[in-house]
């Protein structure tokens, strides 16, 4: 049997002084014994830190040992060295530590310096090429405007005067390429509120979830232009406000396109016809913002859709694998929400999106921090904080410490429990930046510092302490991006364009892209069932996406203010 890859896995990008700091080694079984160590190595080649590392065990059909230099905190540059029985067996350079390093290694380019390049290859503008292709959908766009909105809220202070500036223009350019979608849609004879999907390679496809991502878009913009420009903030809200109405009104869910492995779905039981528990987190999220700024004095909405969401929380009794307080995806159907179930239907039907498609908002639980922030007073505000709780303890938290790298899984697929990367159209790195957000709203809300180490591990996945690559997972998963790699070595590569010492590449070549990441099988084919037994990263797939972008965004704007 061939052995696993060996790896020294670690940020590419850096580690920030005072936050969580992991090596992970990549092996087979009985690789290391339990005097293997890491050595911290500076320019003068003088031993600055030492300590053993441990064995986490079997995970994704992988044997991980793990060294935690936390209280390592001097600032620099440095080699790192793996020693068992007196034998250096791997060495790598290039570790740095330094103050707010993610951040300001990161978020320029992911944000405003990426969207320049991307706006210039656009077909409809404003609005961007948001992908490895000439796409520009509806919810790629409305997750990048969510992520620059918190990128401009949460972290305006860290960034320069002209990427404010910037941020800025481009949450505009994004709402009015949106607003474009919304008029386009109702001069093709639809219900105002509406949008078209795509308007460069689907002009003539509506689908109504893109509706429930653009008010929230455009809420959010409103939000951060109401004491800016007024005038702007008036308009957004206004767009906001006619999607919820032809929500509530006009629309009808769609599923007939959706595939079986996005969210595990049994095939002998139809899909409902019901909005998803995401799509409603999302408008009342939507609803809430609006109603605290004035625009929108829905209460009775406000209430709907928080009694509908309740109804569908995991009670402790109904646990799977001893997990509760995360969501059933409908009313009335014991199969639980994804944190991901993005994915394009078979060919030929690309006019015809079911739910799945442009499903990239995870657990949209914001609705309820949003509530107990914003209406303090309101009778539910205690129901919304003992939601979150419920998801944070019993669900959240544990999913993620059940992994090494403390990433967010994908969810609990039945009887074969949590999974990361089996079943997937192609990576899922959107889940990550917004898994970092949450958990930091989390950490606020009990004070766990568990939750910072989750959130900065979800953060540094993108960043290179990731699963590695390997020879075998780029010709597996990777359509353009090719390279060197040596046989059996697993190297850890940041999934950020043109930031990190060593990455993994994209189709675009654009600085601070990120891409779908590591996955099973082929990109953009179900060729590997969400299985148990499948669930290893053994591809990473290429294409950039800017929904990735938007996701990394809203945790790093979030992760910088907490210094």
């Amino acid at each position: 049997m061939k052995k696993d890859c060996v790896g020294l896995l670690f940020s590419q990008v850096g580690y920030d002084t005072h936050k969580p700091k992991k090596i992970i080694i990549r092996g087979y079984k009985d690789w290391l014994s339990d005097s293997a160590h890491i050595s911290i190595v500076n320019s003068s080649d003088i031993c600055v830190y030492k300590g053993v590392v441990k064995y986490f065990g079997i995970f994704w059909n992988i044997h991980w040992w793990i060294f935690d230099f936390s209280d390592f905190n001097l600032p620099g540059v440095y080699k790192i060295q793996l020693f068992d029985k007196n034998k250096l067996l791997l060495e790598a350079d290039g570790l740095e530590i330094g103050q707010n390093i993610l951040f300001n290694k990161t978020a320029r380019y992911v944000g405003p310096e990426n969207l320049k390049r991307r706006a210039i290859f656009a077909s409809v503008k404003p609005g961007w090429f948001d992908a490895g292709y000439l796409w520009q959908e509806v919810p790629s766009h409305a997750m990048m405007i969510a992520g620059l909105c918190d990128l401009y809220k949460f972290a305006g202070e860290f960034l320069s005067d002209d990427d404010k500036k910037q941020t800025l223009s481009f949450i505009k350019d994004g709402c009015v390429y949106l607003k474009i979608c919304q008029d386009k849609a109702k001069e093709k004879g639809l219900k105002e509120g509406a949008l078209i999907h795509d308007l460069a390679r689907a002009p003539n496809s509506c689908s109504p979830y893109d509706s429930f991502m653009a008010a929230l878009a455009w809420a959010k913009s409103a939000d951060v232009f109401i004491n800016i420009d007024k005038k702007v903030a008036d308009e957004f809200a206004e767009c906001a406000s006619k999607s919820l109405d032809w929500i509530e009104k006009h629309a009808k869910p769609i599923t007939d396109n959706n595939v079986l492995f996005n969210q595990g779905w049994d095939e002998k039981i139809p899909y409902p016809q019901q909005w998803g528990t995401r799509y409603l987190m999302l408008a009342l999220w939507s609803e809430i913002l609006l109603f605290d700024m004035n625009y929108r004095k829905r209460i009775d909405r406000i209430e709907f859709l928080t009694e509908e969401i309740l109804k569908r929380q995991v009670k402790k009794e109904k646990s799977e694998f001893g997990l509760w307080g995360h969501f059933y995806a409908y009313d009335g159907y014991e199969i639980t929400e994804k944190a991901w179930s993005h994915g394009m239907p078979s060919a030929g039907q690309n006019n015809c999106f079911g739910s799945d498609m442009g499903a990239v908002f995870s657990y949209p639980l914001f609705c309820f921090i949003e509530g107990i922030e914003r209406l303090k007073d309101h009778r539910y505000a205690d129901k919304w904080r003992q939601a979150i709780l419920d998801f944070a303890i019993n669900y959240f938290k544990p999913a993620c410490l059940s992994s090494p790298f403390k990433i967010l899984s994908r969810g609990v697929f039945g009887k074969e429990g949590l999974l990361w990367f089996a079943g997937v159209w192609h990576g899922t790195n959107t889940i990550y930046g917004q898994a970092a957000a949450l958990a930091i709203e989390f950490y606020k809300l009990t004070g766990d510092s568990d939750f910072i180490d989750i959130a900065y591990s979800n953060l540094q996945w993108i960043c290179g302490l990731n699963a590695g690559l390997t020879k075998d997972a780029m010709e597996m998963g990777c359509v353009i991006f090719n390279t060197d790699i040596e046989d059996d070595i697993a190297y850890p590569v940041s999934m950020i364009k043109g930031v990190g010492k060593r990455e993994a590449g994209n189709w675009t070549n654009i600085r601070g892209s990120i891409c779908n990441g590591f996955g099973t099988g082929r990109q953009f084919e179900y060729d590997v069932p969400p299985k148990k037994d499948f669930d290893t990263p053994d591809a990473l797939h290429d294409e950039d996406w800017i929904t990735h972008c938007g996701g990394f965004l809203m945790g790093i704007a979030r992760l910088v203010v907490l210094d």
